[in-house]
């Protein structure tokens, strides 16, 4: 198979079982250690992320809402602000969540219950909080938030 832009897909359906099949046993976690040195590192990651930036998330946003005196951004300045802000809040929220995780493995939280098992309609329902909360140009909340729904695949 051949993409639009030259390249060959070389992926062989064997090559498609045989990672489903290392990623379903990767996926469940062996033990407290492991997934404990993992959530560190992991936090470590996350942490060194978000200090690279020049800037922190309350400036940005600060910056996109005219505060501290300063004219509120316009044109390409602004949606680099918007794209720098929404990264951040992703990486933000990434690290609640390792936090989360490290705190129920800490209190003794069974591995089989540390991920959240068999709570998915909980977490689509905050997947659609989270969408209703964001009120930026281009984010789901913005003029264009019936589109951010869209097909779910059959959920």
């Amino acid at each position: 198979m051949q993409g639009s832009t030259g390249w060959r897909v070389r992926a062989t359906e064997r090559d498609v079982e045989l990672a489903c099949r290392v990623m379903g046993a990767l996926s469940e976690p062996t033990s407290a250690p492991t997934e404990r040195a993992l959530l560190r590192g992991l936090q470590a990651y996350i942490g060194g992320a978000l200090a690279a930036f020049p800037t922190s998330l309350a400036e940005d946003e600060a910056r996109l809402e005219g505060r501290a005196g300063a004219a509120p951004l316009q044109g390409p300045e602004r949606l680099a602000v918007i794209a720098l802000a929404s990264q951040k809040r992703a990486l933000a929220g990434s690290a609640a969540a390792v936090a989360g995780w490290l705190a129920q493995l800490e209190g003794g939280c069974p591995l089989a219950e540390l991920y959240g098992g068999g709570e998915e309609e909980e977490e689509e329902d905050e997947d659609e909080a989270w969408g209703e909360e964001e009120g930026e140009e281009g984010e789901a909340g913005g003029s264009d938030s019936s589109s951010s729904t869209g097909d779910r695949g059959g959920r």
